[in-house]
């Protein structure tokens, strides 16, 4: 969390759209191509789409606040970026990485946030040693 008051707030929104306005919509996609397979269900594409439409609308919102910056907030990375990241990554899972690289900003913020090391070895990527 930043010590500016202003951008702690700030993180706070950004936590509050991810929870509200990213989660849901990426949930719909992530249960359906991802966690329905387990449990032997097909997936119900309507819901998939419903998912990728607020994927899309969410993602446009980061978009306009990646404009000049490198992190959702601040110069650093803090929370409201890191609040994005697990479902960012199911996505990809999905196969649904598209829905974050149709955006110019989002995209190149997550591909940087996401080859962090720490990143890799949360997610296996790596050899937790190296």
């Amino acid at each position: 969390m930043p010590a500016d008051l202003r951008q702690r707030a700030q993180v706070e929104q950004w936590i509050s759209i991810e929870t509200s306005n990213f989660t849901a919509p990426a949930m719909k996609i992530i249960y359906n191509l991802v966690f329905g397979k387990f449990f032997g269900k097909d997936p119900d594409m309507a819901a998939v789409e419903e998912g990728r439409k607020g994927v899309k609308k969410a993602v446009g919102v980061m978009e306009r606040q990646l404009e000049n910056r490198n992190f959702l907030v601040g110069d650093g990375l803090t929370l409201a970026d890191i609040f994005f990241m697990p479902y960012i990554e199911y996505l990809a899972a999905a196969g649904e990485l598209g829905l974050i690289d149709a955006s110019e900003r989002v995209g190149h913020w997550w591909r940087r946030i996401s080859e962090r090391p720490t990143w890799a070895q949360v997610v296996g990527r790596t050899n937790a040693a190296s």
